[in-house]
């Protein structure tokens, strides 16, 4: 028996020790014969990592400019991700420039029919150009695969998407749990088809969330095919877009969730901000006859884009003029000055669907754009919820005003797109508790006084005076996201002393304000990178707010 126990114990050893996960390591001055488990002795190429990690290993990437496509040989698995994390978000570059990568459907970094993988902190830039609208040449791409992360990664100039999602046709292997987290794309879809970020395909199980899209392709429209910002489509579902950055798109509007020819359903769009973008900030479309259905549209700012807000369309009548919609929820948004100088058409919220059933339009701030509700002819008003809206400027065309509020909504500076409400305004306590949402754009509870504001914001969650009691986790971040400097409003009526603590992703301590008084805190972000950081202010040793910001 003792020798039974023994080897039985040895060979536990032996099996454990064969499972052991291991770290190793990328550098410009590596060399691909070395061991790769040092910085000293690192490989040269990310390449040989690709081809040589197994499920829970990791290799850490040193800065540098690497001239190679990444294609991942194996696979991860449950709890033992494969991870490719650059040592310092940003500095690790992959670039395409002078890369001979036959034209087709590829990517920098490519995943195809793997799983369990995480990508952190790489730069994927100049890639794609050739002029074919049939494949993608994308920053990261997942084709077939699951259980794959996207974060804190950037990518810049690339024909097609930024970072794109698909199903694997032969056998059909849709894509799902795909992440793709605080990531900055700009200048993507140069020439290509798709959008800067894409789910689409049959992609399920998805979250886009704390990204920044911007800078997009200046190419002229006959030139340019794709370029939406963020998009869910072609038979996408059970995905969530939401906390992302969406700006300066000059050829194609913001964020789009558009059925095409399938079956797309249960989307959630809320907490994004999108300003500056043609054609417009938002739009939901079935542009080929697939049914749209169960999305949800909340707590969202769009502001200065082209034509509209929203939009919710009867594209493109030139494949077909079926355009399904059903259960589309548009609530506690805030709509404002959506025109440009010469434009003519549009609004806050444009209804044009004229086949949609269960539409409901409600709590919605809009102000100051072309018209303020636009309900085009022959929508079926049996089948459209349209209530407690608050508008201000050109009136809702179609409809009047039955059921909605006509007043200046009082932002608090909509000159610096602060749009927090005054006391004074009118969208206090008057909104639909029934269809808003449990929290507001701050991510704040709602309501606060038993009755939902209209907008995203509710007022409770800008501090007033008489809120220190249940300031607890709160605190207001303006401008969020921020270039240079931004200011952290807490309350503070008994003049405490406060500490600020800033983490990064990885929960790391980057940034440490000491002695803090009064009710605002001014921070600049120095040294830091783009990214999204999280804080802490305590008292005596004590939480007594929290909050997310973003550096762009």
């Amino acid at each position: 028996m003792k020798n039974v126990h023994y080897i039985s114990t040895f060979l536990i050893f032996i099996i454990s020790f064969g499972l052991q996960a291991t770290t190793y390591y990328v550098s410009k001055n590596g060399d691909d014969n070395n061991s790769g488990t040092s910085e000293n002795m690192a490989w040269k190429t990310i390449n040989k990592a690709a081809n040589t990690l197994e499920a829970g290993d990791e290799v850490v990437i040193l800065d540098g400019t690497y001239e190679e496509q990444v294609i991942p040989k194996n696979s991860g698995n449950t709890g033992k991700y494969i991870v490719y994390r650059a040592k310092n978000n940003g500095k690790v570059i992959i670039d395409g420039e002078n890369l001979g990568i036959n034209i087709g459907r590829t990517a920098l970094f490519f995943i195809e029919n793997k799983e369990y993988i995480k990508v952190i902190g790489i730069k994927a830039q100049n890639f794609g150009k050739e002029y074919d609208l049939h494949y993608d040449q994308a920053g990261f791409m997942m084709i077939g695969s699951h259980h794959i992360y996207i974060e804190n990664c950037e990518t810049y100039n690339t024909f097609s998407s930024g970072i794109i999602a698909r199903a694997y046709t032969d056998p059909f292997t849709p894509s799902h749990h795909i992440y793709v987290y605080g990531n900055t794309i700009q200048r993507a879809c140069n020439g290509g088809e798709q959008e800067c970020i894409s789910m689409t395909a049959g992609t399920y199980e998805f979250e886009i969330k704390d990204n920044e899209v911007f800078d997009g392709s200046t190419l002229p429209l006959d030139q340019l095919h794709g370029g939406e910002g963020i998009d869910a489509k072609q038979g996408a579902h059970d995905g969530k877009i939401h906390h992302n950055y969406v700006h300066d798109l000059p050829r194609k509007l913001g964020i789009y969730v558009d059925a095409y020819s399938e079956h797309t359903y249960k989307i959630d769009v809320y907490n994004n901000t999108i300003h500056d973008c043609a054609d417009g900030g938002m739009a939901l479309s079935s542009e080929a006859g697939g049914l749209l259905e169960d999305i949800n549209v909340y707590n969202n700012i769009a502001y200065h884009n082209k034509h509209y807000g929203l939009n919710i369309t009867s594209w493109d009548a030139s494949i077909t003029n079926n355009h399904p919609m059903k259960n589309i929820k548009v609530i506690n948004n805030t709509f404002y000055n959506n025109k440009w100088n010469g434009v003519s058409w549009g609004g806050g919220i444009v209804m044009e669907n004229l086949q949609s059933e269960g539409v409901i339009i409600d709590n919605n701030i809009c102000s100051e754009n072309i018209e303020q509700i636009m309900i085009v002819d022959n929508v079926n008003l049996s089948e459209l919820t349209l209530r407690n809206n608050l508008v201000f400027g050109n009136q809702i065309s179609g409809l009047g005003f039955n059921n909605n509020i006509v007043e200046d909504p009082e932002f608090v500076d909509e000159d610096s797109a602060n749009f927090h409400l005054k006391s004074t305004s009118a969208a206090i306590d008057a909104g639909n508790s029934n269809h808003a949402p449990t929290t507001d754009f701050d991510d704040n509870t709602r309501p606060v006084n038993g009755i939902s504001d209209i907008g995203a914001f509710e007022y409770g969650s800008t501090l007033s005076t008489d809120e220190y009691h249940i300031s607890l986790n709160k605190a207001i971040v303006y401008p969020n996201p921020f270039k240079d400097e931004t200011i952290i409003k807490i309350n503070n009526n008994e003049n405490l002393v406060y500490t600020l603590k800033l983490y990064n992703s990885y929960g790391q301590i980057v940034k440490t304000i000491s002695n803090i008084s009064g009710s605002q805190i001014k921070m600049n972000r120095g040294s830091l990178n783009n990214g999204v950081y999280f804080f802490q202010i305590l008292y005596g040793g004590k939480s007594h707010a929290e909050g997310k910001l973003m550096i762009k």
